[in-house]
């Protein structure tokens, strides 16, 4: 698995402008962060009692800091290179965006009436950080870049640490609820969507419907979408008849 970053000409198209946002994002931020960041940002405050429903959206391209710019643009590069070619733009896209919104709404449970702009993409980056580790639990990454652990174990230490400094406040100005949120989201749609549609798929399933013809359907699904869009029921029943056919 490759994951290092290439030029950005060669970039996916979601992924280049998803970058192209947040670099406008943090240049309106330098200028006018003072007047943009109450609107472009996530206010919990604004979104419970005036109904601002655009800011779960804009407050993911704004942000506070260079490196935290920096740091949220390299993981956009880096995994939105290797999902978005996996996944195609628009599911790549949906993910991420989703995974923002789960983020945002996260913040705004744990604190709805904060007047406290929340900013930056950290929530779907965190989100994209939960797709590598269950994509690819086995991948060897190295946590704050020195210690090398595999994926799946470095998302269960990230979010240990948001969850204990979210509820210790021991980091103040980080929203540490909307990392979680993210997580949250990403397990969400890569395990328990794809969970509940094949059980539905299952309980839906006509008796005596000629397997052979479902089997062909899945196939063809995995060849235009690739592998990670079938889901567990679909997954189950390859996996059924590929043992009944070495019988």
């Amino acid at each position: 698995m490759n994951i290092s970053p290439i030029g950005f000409d060669t970039l996916p198209k979601a992924t280049k402008w998803l970058l192209v946002c947040c670099a406008a994002g943090y240049v309106i931020h330098i200028f006018a962060g003072h007047i943009t960041d109450p609107v472009l940002g996530l206010v919990p405050a604004r979104i419970t009692e005036n109904f601002w429903l655009w800011q779960m959206c804009t407050y993911m391209f704004i942000h506070g800091s260079f490196f935290h710019f920096l740091f949220n643009s390299l993981m956009i590069w880096v995994f939105g290179r290797m999902f978005e070619t996996e996944w195609g733009s628009v599911r790549f896209l949906l993910y991420f965006l989703a995974t923002g919104l789960g983020a945002a709404l996260m913040s705004v449970l744990i604190s709805p009436h904060s007047s406290v702009p929340v900013i930056g993409a950290s929530g779907s980056v965190y989100g994209l950080l939960t797709a590598l580790a269950v994509i690819f639990p086995n991948a060897t990454v190295y946590l704050y870049f020195l210690f090398p652990v595999k994926a799946v174990q470095m998302a269960v230490i990230l979010a240990a640490i948001e969850f204990v400094s979210g509820i210790s406040g021991a980091r103040p100005g980080i929203a540490t609820f909307a990392h979680l949120g993210g997580m949250l989201t990403g397990l969400i749609w890569l395990k328990g969507i794809p969970y509940f549609a094949g059980k539905w798929e299952s309980f839906s399933q006509r008796p005596g419907q000629d397997v052979s013809f479902e089997v062909d359907r899945i196939l063809e699904k995995i060849n235009s979408k690739g592998v990670y869009s079938i889901s567990s029921g679909e997954k189950k029943l390859l996996d059924e008849y590929g043992r009944s056919a070495k019988r």
